[in-house]
């Protein structure tokens, strides 16, 4: 099993990060944080390509699980990483919610994890 889901698709930097937004939000996923890593580099005077990580969670699946378990935010929200290839080619990578949750070792919060799974692998393909 692999941490991440990726994909690399021939668009713009800021392009790509619209569109995953918008198709986040069609299947009711919410922007937790955005780390813009390639900015944070230049306070160390450090130039990076354009590197962002994007925190999401849908809350109808963050209250089932925190119904499951209440230590769950140690592992929320779910992590969606673009990193810019070049100016017109960006890497999607989403976290496997399957790999991060097993360690509940909960068939429960694994059904879940499947479901969630499942969905951010459709906004990944749609992309």
């Amino acid at each position: 099993m692999k941490l991440y889901n990726s994909k690399i698709i021939d668009n713009s930097f800021t392009n790509t990060k619209v569109r995953l937004k918008n198709l986040l939000k069609s299947y009711g996923y919410s922007v937790t944080s955005e780390m813009n890593i390639h900015k944070e580099l230049r306070k160390l005077d450090i130039k990076h390509r354009k590197y962002v990580v994007i925190g999401v969670s849908r809350p109808s699946f963050i209250y089932e699980l925190l119904r499951m378990d209440d230590k769950i935010g140690t592992l929320l929200p779910f992590n969606i990483l673009l990193q810019e290839i070049n100016p017109n080619t960006v890497e999607i990578l989403i976290v496997n919610v399957e790999f991060t949750l097993a360690s509940l070792k909960s068939v429960h919060v694994n059904d879940l994890a499947t479901v969630i799974n499942e969905e951010l692998n459709e906004i990944l393909e749609s992309l």
